[in-house]
């Protein structure tokens, strides 16, 4: 066969193997639930909480109308919270061999989770159920997230930060439900200053992914995951002179990289949404630590086994 086109069908083939995982988990607490379940958890003398709700489908708006129907407690002392949890989780793995002997492992990972709660029960003084609270939310959120392009040159992706938040202001001044209102003495627009967790978050992870902050999402929880890899080759353990001393040499490169945030926590908002202190607009959430772990392991690995059963490993 032509070699070219043997070198063209095994790059078409190389595709070797290949996984990809989704697992969701939605559920929901709801206290003071007064009937027994008769089969399958549910109760279908009052249709409680439904065959909807048994199958898995989530209501937000599930104690509400349970009150409706009548399934809870109308005791004032109930002091249980309403919760509803949300985790989702994907993982993807891929196998790659372009050429002999020659191996690519890709993967992508995401989870994030996400609690909701709030105190719900009968109040006497307005003579209905309701909540005694303003919800709670609070969850966590990790992604594989690349920042190979800035690895071996931290110092430039700080000023790159630095750079980048006055290009995260201007474009969050843009948002006409909560606008610039003027500009202050940073040259930052008033509601985005150079201190706000809205302009810090999407500049840094602009900085350090190698990103073009005039085109990044303004968010704190980028939506796709990043490719990382292993390579590695081990040919060179079939060229005569090498089989003399060596049984297997393999070569290799690994990268892997993931940005987290550990932490976040929905903030109570006033009718003017705004931070009394620094003016900025108040976040959605507030979120206590985010961090990118970046691991080259190895850049660049040598793995020999030599005829004497002897093993030497540099990285």
């Amino acid at each position: 066969i032509n070699p070219v086109l043997a070198t063209t069908l095994r790059l078409i083939t190389s595709l070797k193997n290949m996984n990809f995982s989704y697992t969701l988990n939605d559920g929901s607490t709801l206290p003071g639930f007064k009937f027994k379940p008769e089969y399958v958890g549910n109760n279908f003398t009052n249709s409680a909480p439904g065959i909807d709700f048994i199958i898995g489908a989530q209501d937000p708006d599930l104690r509400f109308r349970a009150a409706r129907n009548g399934w809870l407690s109308s005791d004032p002392r109930l002091a249980s919270m309403y919760m509803s949890e949300y985790r989702e989780q994907l993982n993807g793995r891929a196998t790659l061999e372009p050429l002999q002997d020659f191996r690519i492992d890709l993967n992508v990972s995401k989870q994030r989770s996400l609690q909701r709660s709030v105190i719900f029960r009968y109040n006497d003084s307005i003579g209905d159920f309701a909540d005694l609270n303003d919800p709670i939310e609070n969850g966590s959120y990790t992604i594989t997230y690349n920042v190979w392009r800035t690895s071996f040159n931290s110092d430039e992706a700080f000023k790159q930060l630095q750079e980048n938040r006055i290009l995260i202001a201007q474009r969050l001044a843009l948002d006409p439900e909560k606008p610039g209102r003027g500009i202050d003495t940073a040259g930052f627009p008033i509601g985005y200053g150079r201190g706000s967790q809205d302009v810090l978050i999407p500049a840094f992870l602009a900085a350090y992914g190698g990103s073009d902050a005039n085109k990044i999402g303004l968010t704190a929880f980028p939506a796709l995951p990043d490719i990382n890899w292993k390579i590695s080759y081990n040919g060179l353990s079939k060229i005569e002179w090498v089989k003399q001393f060596a049984n297997n040499i393999q070569i290799s490169n690994q990268y892997t990289s993931t940005y987290t945030v550990s932490g976040f926590q929905n903030i109570l908002q006033d009718s003017t949404n705004l931070n009394g202190f620094t003016g900025d607009y108040v976040s959605k959430y507030q979120i206590r630590q985010v961090q990118i772990a970046e691991r080259w392991g190895p850049f660049i690995g040598l793995d020999i086994k030599f005829v004497n059963n002897i093993n030497a490993k540099f990285e």
